[in-house]
């Protein structure tokens, strides 16, 4: 299995944590696009692989970080 990467990390206001999401590559995988809405602490936790992420933190403001051929996978932390 591939070795886990910390890619990124980001930050909601309402939430007021910092969300540390780690990413693992995934090889010999098409390019996908994919739009995830995270407008709360406990969906972003519930969610699921996905693969060239494009993460908006919230519904109306949003704030998109996209990582091609990654997946972000449940290795998520919480610092406070």
């Amino acid at each position: 299995m591939c070795k886990l990467k910390r890619v990124g990390m980001f930050s909601h206001k309402k939430i007021n944590q910092m969300i540390e999401i780690c990413f693992f590559r995934q090889e010999k995988r098409k390019e996908r696009k994919l739009m995830l809405l995270l407008p709360t602490l406990q969906q972003i936790l519930n969610r699921v692989i996905v693969t060239n992420i494009l993460v908006s933190i919230d519904r109306l403001k949003s704030v998109r970080y996209s990582y091609s051929n990654s997946y972000i996978s449940r290795y998520i932390t919480v610092m406070q």
